[in-house]
């Protein structure tokens, strides 16, 4: 759980300065990586960010509704620190890399991408 101090808060709202990123959505499967404790004290991960379909939207906002921002997600929503191609448009469709179409805003979350042909 994330704790926003008061301070830190207030620090954060006399430093007005916009960031862009790219908020993934799963219509699928959870992105959130979970942590469990056995029977025997042995700490195991349970992977996850397997998102083989969803949304990519690029978001701007004041660097102060960051905080918010990572505060309002759920399990199914993570964060990319970078932006997908800007003829793409503020929200693509993710989808498995073969489906992926961009020209028709349609992309994968992988470096395998077609991405990089797009001017």
């Amino acid at each position: 759980m994330i704790h926003i101090t008061k301070e830190y808060n207030m620090l954060l709202q006399t430093q007005s300065m916009p960031v862009t990123f790219t908020r993934f959505f799963s219509e699928k499967t959870s992105l959130t990586k979970k942590f469990i404790i056995s029977d025997h004290g042995a700490i195991s991960k349970i992977a996850a960010a397997q998102m083989t379909e969803g949304t990519a939207t690029r978001v701007t906002v004041d660097f102060s509704d960051y905080p918010n921002m990572l505060l309002q997600a759920n399990n199914m929503t993570a964060f990319g620190y970078g932006t997908y191609a800007t003829p793409l448009g503020d929200s693509a469709k993710i989808v498995v890399a073969k489906k992926a179409n961009p020209v028709l805003n349609i992309i994968a979350r992988t470096h395998h991408s077609p991405l990089k042909n797009l001017k």
